[in-house]
Parts: C-alpha cells; sequence; structure tokens
C-alpha cells in the first residue's frame, strides 16, 4: 500500500501544471530542489516497492534477479512520468535530468532497503 501511495504522490506532483514550479535547464542546475524532491520521490518509491515485495508471500523470492526487476520497474516509472508531462499534464515538458534524477533516487532507495534489511537480519 505505501508505494501504491508513493506512486500517486509522484503522479500528482507530476501533473501540477508548470507555471507553479521553477524551470532547470542547466546540467549545473541539475542538483538544485527539484532534482532533490526526484531523489526523494523516487528512493521512497523504490523503498516501498520493495518492503512490500520482502512483507510478502514472495519474501524469499528477493534476490538480485528481483532487485533488476524492481529497480527497472522504478526507472521505467520515472521515464513515463516525464512523457506524461511531455504528452498529457498542461504547462509541463519533459526533462532528461529528471528522468536521471528518478533513477538515481530508485538505486538509492534499493540501496537504503538493503542496508536496512542488513540490520533487521542482523539484529534478529
Amino acid at each position: 500500500m505505501p508505494a501504491i501511495i508513493s506512486a500517486g504522490v509522484i503522479l500528482f506532483a507530476s501533473g501540477i501544471p508548470g507555471n507553479y514550479l521553477p524551470e532547470v535547464k542547466y546540467f549545473r542546475d541539475w542538483l538544485g530542489p527539484d532534482k532533490f524532491v526526484h531523489l526523494v520521490l523516487f528512493g521512497a518509491f523504490q523503498y516501498f516497492l520493495l518492503d512490500g515485495l520482502q512483507k510478502s508471500q514472495f519474501r524469499d523470492h528477493i534476490r538480485s534477479s528481483f532487485m533488476l526487476l524492481f529497480l527497472t520497474i522504478g526507472i521505467v516509472f520515472g521515464i513515463i512520468t516525464e512523457l506524461l508531462q511531455r504528452y498529457v499534464f498542461t504547462g509541463r515538458s519533459a526533462n532528461i535530468y529528471d528522468a536521471v534524477a528518478d533513477a538515481i533516487g530508485c538505486a538509492m532507495g534499493l540501496g537504503i532497503f538493503f542496508l536496512i534489511l542488513k540490520k533487521r537480519t542482523m539484529t534478529s
């Protein structure tokens, strides 16, 4: 459920009209507040996806192939949100740097998940 809520928050935020948000055009500006939001939103989304899997009946199947699949799902979702901004949402445009920040956020979420999972298994 947290992953679904997280995805909904991402879609809602992606649909906010562009005139309410600062525009980032240059690579040197890519680490601004906008990219930080992408890192956090997609990091949380990735973490919640993996945490949901770990708490499900499939928890014994958490292996590298599942991690790659879920990382791919997160990255593709980031690309889809950029395409929605380009073609569907009013006043928005796609940005390759946003997609890169989404992918990095997903990788960070995966890393945080593994750190927490490792800590859980060490204390159990």
